[in-house]
């Protein structure tokens, strides 16, 4: 099963800056049929492990909540634990890295939340058929 794929050039340009590229990239991607008014609504990102910038920019994040927010949703930033030892295995250390990364409620204007839980073991089994190649 093929997946569009949706992406943007990260060079402004003199008439059109990087957020209007990324409203672009979003409309595009069909954003106004996503939520209703009063959806909870998450917005799955990766939070970074400290000390990298392989991660989507803060401020971009906080502009796709205030899109949602246009639309009347209730926007939430989440991420998942990580099976690894580090940062992010626990939620704790994980929120803790992700507002030193830049996604404090005060820049991002959205609550963050990890979604497996404290320890990461939220979690249920999902049968899936599906052949696997």
């Amino acid at each position: 099963m093929a997946s569009d794929v949706f992406f943007m050039d990260l060079r402004a340009e003199l008439k059109r800056n990087l957020f209007q590229k990324f409203d672009a990239l979003l409309f595009a991607a069909g954003i106004e049929g996503v939520v209703e008014k009063a959806d909870l609504f998450a917005i799955k990102l990766h939070f970074g492990e400290l000390g990298s910038t392989a991660y989507v920019a803060p401020p971009f994040v906080a502009h796709a909540v205030r899109l949602f927010k246009g639309f009347g949703a209730k926007p939430f930033i989440t991420d998942a634990n990580t099976l690894y030892v580090g940062t992010r295995a626990e939620s704790v250390s994980h929120l803790v890295t992700a507002i030193k990364n830049g996604f404090s409620y005060a820049v991002v204007d959205a609550p963050l939340i990890i979604a497996d839980g404290l320890k990461g073991g939220s979690e249920i089994a999902v049968p899936v058929n599906m052949p696997i190649y």
